[in-house]
């Protein structure tokens, strides 16, 4: 049915939404009966969630046809083809057909995934302590860290189900990325997130981002009101799932019917 994909990305990591939203493409094309892979740029191919297999399992043939999916950390055309599709993920723009993630990035198409599990990343009334912490492509102020804090790495919590528990049981997340996933995480978890502003903070664009900001701040004083925001987190990011599943079939329509 239709040319393969080939989506190219760095290997898995669970803590990484730019990463998983590629793995879950992969899925989404594949539950409509596409052949989809994944290719990896950075490191060893590992076992996913979604079964998405590696690059390696199309024939020399298949591999010929493929559709290849770039997110924006992919510079220039390392396939050779000339059938490029172009995810910006972030804010880089690069030539060649584009999907963006947010409108505000470009007056491309906008394409989303269902990359956050709502049966795991939810509020469940907890009595909470704490604060976790964190960089994700920012950089952690250590002075901006309160004593006894708990710092999330790539390798811990070692789990997506972890990584909810850990959230639903702080009071607030102190992130140095105002453009991750897990901003989101935690609001559908009831946390209220404190963004700490390194310059890249825009509320103009945020606020075009499909799950909103919800449960987000920038001000230390501002965690109350984020906090009860928090709480319609979970039923924003409900709402768009929908979208999500028309966004991803016009984006076969597009890449299908440009490069049949």
């Amino acid at each position: 049915m239709g040319r393969p994909y080939m989506i190219w990305s760095p290997e898995w990591r669970h803590v990484s939404g730019g990463i998983r939203v590629l793995h879950v493409l992969g899925d989404e094309l594949r539950k409509r009966g596409f052949n989809a892979v994944m290719h990896m740029t950075h490191g060893a191919y590992a076992g996913n969630p979604f079964d998405v297999p590696c690059s390696s399992s199309l024939s020399v043939a298949e591999q010929a046809e493929a559709i290849h999916v770039f997110p924006e950390i992919t510079v220039g055309n390392p396939s050779g083809s000339d059938r490029v599709v172009r995810w910006l993920l972030n804010f880089a723009d690069r030539p060649d057909m584009k999907f963006v993630w947010m409108p505000s990035i470009g007056d491309y198409p906008v394409l989303n995934v269902p990359f956050i599990e709502t049966d795991v990343f939810c509020f469940d009334g907890r009595v909470r302590s704490g604060v976790a912490v964190w960089a994700g492509k920012g950089s952690i102020d250590h002075s901006l860290v309160p004593a006894g804090a708990q710092i999330i790495t790539h390798s811990w919590p070692a789990s997506r189900v972890e990584m909810a528990e850990l959230l639903k049981s702080v009071e607030y997340l102190l992130s140095f990325d105002p453009y991750t996933a897990m901003n989101t995480e935690a609001a559908m978890c009831g946390t209220p997130v404190l963004v700490v502003d390194d310059g890249r903070w825009n509320l103009g664009l945020l606020s075009d981002a499909t799950f909103g900001l919800s449960g987000i701040t920038d001000r230390l004083d501002g965690l109350e009101l984020a906090r009860d925001k928090a709480r319609s987190a979970f039923d924003v990011y409900q709402s768009s799932l929908p979208a999500m599943g028309v966004q991803v079939d016009e984006f076969v329509r597009m890449t299908q019917g440009t490069f049949n």
